[in-house]
């Protein structure tokens, strides 16, 4: 065999392990990448959402308020069932919602909204079961003064 035919085949074999390698690591990266502007989106998603919600507790009147928290809570509650990995603002979602309950006058619906911060800070291992209605309501306002 001539030095040309070595040389040659030396090339090929090169050539398609890189071509190789690079397709498997390649893929490996790709599918890592896909799982994290998976994950991006929905946390985008949530902030975005929140920021909706909270503009609207901020300045729009009690009504509005309540419309975008009652939309906020339905779309976490479908991400969660989802698996989705998030941060948990369903708490101050129902503060927000519980606290425009209490401006429309709703005070069933805001003691529900109220009960229901409490057994979800519970939940998240926070154990705050003995939160006052005007904790929750502090929690809130300060929460939303940090642009929540």
């Amino acid at each position: 065999m001539t030095a040309r035919k070595k040389i040659l085949i030396a090339c090929t074999f090169a050539c398609i392990a890189g071509l190789a390698i690079g397709v498997f690591f390649g893929v490996s990266m790709g599918r890592s990448v896909a799982q994290l502007m998976v994950e991006m989106k929905v946390i985008a998603a949530q902030a975005i959402l929140s920021r909706f919600s909270g503009a609207q507790f901020n300045h729009a009147d009690p009504a509005h308020a309540r419309d975008a928290a009652l939309l906020e809570i339905k779309i976490l509650r479908e991400l969660r069932e989802a698996k989705a990995d998030m941060p948990d603002t369903l708490p101050l979602s129902y503060g927000r919602l519980a606290i425009s309950e209490e401006s429309l006058g709703d005070q069933g619906a805001a003691k529900k909204a109220f009960d229901t911060v409490r057994s979800l800070t519970r939940k998240s291992g926070q154990n705050r079961s003995d939160l006052t209605d005007a904790e929750i309501k502090q929690w809130v306002t300060k929460l939303g003064s940090f642009g929540f």
